[in-house]
């Protein structure tokens, strides 16, 4: 290696950038060198975008020769929630608070109306007061968390409770409800369930008498009482 070469070796990189992102989100490391770089992902270009949680680093790399590599820049990724604010498709990112389409399995609670036309699958999941999902025919949305609906969900598809939380339902209505997640559900206000209600095996529906639970159709296990 000649001069030239000794003093590249001798150049410091910096990487740059936000070091936490939400479930889903995207950040954007640069590196302080604009040419010659080797991220640790295997990119060369100045700047990466990065999801995963993980270490990055860079280093420059010019002529066989090789830079100190840069401090280790750590990504946490946070399960920040999802809260859909707009009216309309669900794949429409700016429906959502957090600008992107949640990963499924993110906590959502819905603030505004949401239309589904493909089979989705969320942790928790709060509709509130006013709100709407509509699921179109063939589609199921998938809850493995709490589920809590205070509004409205409409529509051909179903709405199913895969989880093993027990659920406290608090009023609404629902069009299709599938309950196979053997936990206990109990109803503390009166819901009504304009379709189909289908429990498990294993699954406990306790009915306050104060707080009844309507339903035109009811599919349970011979051995299941309700």
């Amino acid at each position: 290696m000649g001069a030239d070469a000794g003093n590249f070796t001798s150049e410091t990189v910096s990487i740059s950038g936000a070091s936490s992102v939400c479930n889903g989100g995207t950040i954007v490391l640069t590196s302080s060198k604009a040419e010659n770089n080797l991220w640790s992902n295997g990119e060369t270009t100045q700047t990466v975008t990065v999801s995963a949680a993980g270490n990055y680093y860079v280093r420059t790399v010019s002529g066989g020769c090789t830079s100190a590599v840069s401090a280790v820049k750590t990504i946490v990724v946070n399960d920040c929630g999802a809260i859909f604010t707009g009216s309309g498709s669900y794949t429409d990112g700016t429906n959502w608070n957090l600008g992107f389409v949640p990963v499924s399995g993110t906590n959502i609670s819905i603030e505004g109306d949401l239309t589904l036309s493909q089979s989705v699958t969320f942790g928790q999941l709060f509709v509130r007061t006013g709100a709407s999902i509509n699921i179109a025919s063939g589609n199921t949305l998938t809850v493995t968390g709490t589920f809590e609906n205070l509004g409205t969900i409409t529509g051909g598809g179903t709405i199913r409770l895969a989880g093993s939380n027990n659920q406290n339902f608090g009023g609404g209505t629902i069009s299709n409800l599938l309950a196979d997640n053997g936990a206990t559900i109990v109803q503390n206000i009166a819901t009504q369930i304009s379709n189909s209600l289908t429990l498990g095996n294993n699954v406990t529906l306790n009915l306050n008498n104060l707080a009844p639970v309507s339903y035109t159709h009811l599919t349970r296990p011979t051995n299941r009482e309700v």
